[in-house]
């Protein structure tokens, strides 16, 4: 995959047709070696490392993660909210 310093394509396509647009441009890892934390940087884990415990301890943390465009807030007030439609 190539990065482009261009201009970014605003067009929307459906979640489904993301992931598989994502999925078709990375590979397995199959090779993989151990080294240790300090030399880690820039390197993808082969495996997921589940967290010891819940940081915050309490299930708050499901409020976080939320990302929109500030363009799809223009005209949005107190006294005019706008809605989204969670996906993904």
């Amino acid at each position: 995959m190539q990065m482009n310093d261009g201009p970014v394509n605003r067009s929307r396509i459906p979640v489904d047709e993301a992931i598989v647009a994502l999925l078709a441009q990375v590979e397995p890892v199959s090779d993989h070696e151990r080294v240790l934390v300090q030399d880690a940087m820039g390197r993808t884990l082969v495996e997921d490392i589940p967290a010891p415990a819940d940081v915050p301890p309490f299930d708050y943390a499901t409020l976080d993660g939320y990302a929109v465009r500030a363009s799809d807030t223009d005209g949005a007030a107190p006294d005019r909210p706008v809605s989204f439609e969670v996906v993904g």
